[in-house]
């Protein structure tokens, strides 16, 4: 009898361990959103992107056909990775709030189902001007501007006593990646927040000249010229391409040599 019962605790704990992995792995291997752009605390810009990324790589037709905003807007679909985004063809209008559907029934290439409808909701902002003031002295640079539509008024965002040479925008508008000239002689690698708030130096650039830069659609790397500058020659050498990660600052050449 005691037998039969250790045989019957054994049974039970064995079948309870297989169906927890079971559960785990059904968990692992299913279809998973885990981010959206923009974020939860992000707004979308007029003319901005809607992304949302999955756990594995999709069959781009069997998500396209499921993806929907209401109200309806026409655009075009294009995948970076795991990630689909989406790019309006008209602005979107900021007192509007959109909601985004992506029905159940998308699967990944492997062949796993998407089980759930997944909806959201994404905001616009209102429409602001970035703009640069360019100095009066014979040197060139300059301070960011943002004029607010809304509130009418100008915003100063730099205080760089005009070592402002370039800038680029993110696509959902909250960060502005810009170059400042450096007492190095060179020009350095900045971003900061829509309000003027937040500068952060990104790539110190050292007597090299670090210039047009431009952002990844998931707002994670920011590309932008560089050109080192040679103390032997004395002048600069041709420009290349370079990346930084937006959160890290770390930094490498797009195309190795």
């Amino acid at each position: 009898m005691w037998a039969r019962n250790r045989l019957l605790i054994f049974l039970l704990i064995t079948l309870t361990v297989l169906l927890v992995v079971f559960a785990i792995f059904r968990s692992i291997n299913r279809v998973q959103i885990t981010a959206f752009y923009p974020g939860e605390s992000q707004h979308l810009s007029s003319s901005g992107q809607i992304g949302v990324t999955f756990n594995q790589l999709m069959e781009p037709t069997s998500v396209e056909a499921r993806f929907s905003l209401s109200p309806p807007v026409e655009g075009h679909f294009a995948w970076e990775g795991y990630t689909l985004w989406f790019f309006p063809s008209e602005i979107l209008d900021p007192t509007q709030a959109y909601q985004v559907t992506l029905e159940a029934g998308a699967h990944s290439q492997s062949g796993r189902i998407m089980q759930k409808t997944v909806k959201w909701k994404v905001k616009v902002r209102p429409v602001d001007i970035l703009y640069m003031i360019p100095s009066k002295a014979e040197e060139f640079g300059g301070e960011l501007w943002r004029y607010s539509i809304d509130e009418n008024r100008s915003i100063q965002l730099t205080d760089t006593q005009d070592a402002v040479i370039d800038f680029a925008p993110s696509p959902t508008g909250d960060r502005i990646a810009y170059t400042q000239r450096n007492t190095g002689g060179g020009v350095d690698l900045w971003h900061i927040d829509r309000d003027g708030k937040n500068s952060v130096l990104l790539v110190n650039c050292g007597a090299d000249f670090c210039s047009e830069p431009a952002w990844s659609t998931d707002l994670a790397w920011i590309a932008y010229t560089r050109e080192a500058f040679s103390p032997i020659k004395g002048r600069y050498l041709p420009a290349r391409v370079w990346k930084v990660e937006a959160k890290t600052g770390q930094t490498t050449p797009l195309y190795q040599q």
